[in-house]
């Protein structure tokens, strides 16, 4: 999705490394690299990820970006459009109650203030998650419990769950075990948090992710260590200014660092970004030295007859 000033906001595009995959986020949706397998009653992320095929969607904050993020009706729309993962965000209320939201202020996504911690459960019954952008009809749609949310998806669907506090994580990892979920959840957390090295420890699945301010080689060299490439994820932002940091200056043409591409050849194939979005992806300005954008062949074609990359959509 690109916003009215032009740039392209870290939930609508992203790039993933890991599990296979590299690919876009768009309309709520991370989207990675065919077409999402048939459901099962009984989902746990090995078989999902046997029978997913190449391209498969997660849908982040449910379905953020046409409904109300991190609630009950954006985590079923998510489930009712296809996608057979779950990115789910929580943290406590002052009485230890897990609630989905991903921010630790209620400012942004609700009609309240304040931390989320400095509220009871009781409190923030008495709020809801109201989104203007989404018109008066989403207007205070209930803030859920990780509880709910276990209970209504869990075993149906391949939840990644992420603990934004990491005092949260024993809490949310505890609920997880009491429901026998353990098969069916990928750990989500940030590169730099503890969270990481003790889902690794503990067998889970890892969804690791850099911000935009974090791109860079060796940021994704160091987040890349402790995740096994077969069963982990590593989450990249692709906006302009990431792949600003990820390939700055890059005048020499392709071929460009393999972390690189995502946001350099998926795009346009030239070399210098600029700062406005163009066909849903990053601009870039022509390169500097002459050299033409990368080409592929075409599956079937004759050498002499390649295909050039063209924009993610």
């Amino acid at each position: 999705m690109i916003g009215g000033s032009g740039q392209v906001s870290r939930r609508a595009m992203l790039g993933g490394i890991g599990l296979g995959a590299a690919g876009l986020l768009g309309g709520g949706l991370y989207l990675f690299e065919d077409r999402p397998a048939a459901g099962s009653a009984a989902v746990d992320v090995a078989k999902w990820r046997r029978l997913r095929g190449r391209r498969y969607y997660i849908g982040h904050r449910g379905s953020g970006d046409v409904r109300p993020e991190h609630t009950m009706p954006a985590y079923q729309a998510a489930a009712d459009w296809g996608a057979h993962a779950l990115e789910v965000s929580t943290s406590s209320t002052s009485d230890g109650v897990l609630v989905c939201m991903h921010d630790l202020t209620l400012d942004r996504t609700t009609n309240g203030t304040g931390l989320v911690n400095a509220h009871t459960w009781a409190e923030l019954t008495k709020l809801g998650v109201t989104q203007p952008e989404l018109g008066p009809a989403w207007a205070n749609t209930p803030i859920p419990r990780l509880e709910d949310v276990l209970d209504a998806f869990g075993g149906r669907l391949v939840l990644c769950l992420e603990a934004k506090r990491y005092e949260d994580y024993p809490l949310m990892m505890d609920l997880i075990a009491k429901r026998g979920l353990q098969r069916s959840v990928i750990v989500k957390a940030y590169h730099l948090s503890q969270a990481v090295a003790d889902a690794k420890s503990t067998g889970y699945p890892v969804f690791s992710y850099l911000g935009v301010p974090d791109v860079s080689m060796d940021a994704i060299a160091q987040a890349a260590k402790p995740l096994d490439r077969r069963t982990d994820y590593l989450v990249l932002p692709t906006t302009a200014g990431a792949v600003t940091n990820c390939c700055p200056s890059r005048t020499s043409g392709p071929p460009w660092p393999p972390a690189c591409r995502s946001g350099c050849i998926r795009c346009t194939g030239a070399t210098r970004p600029t700062t406005s979005p163009a066909s849903g992806c990053p601009a870039w300005s022509p390169p500097a030295t002459g050299t033409s954008p990368p080409t592929r062949r075409a599956p079937g074609s004759t050498p002499g007859t390649p295909r050039r990359w063209r924009p993610a959509r």
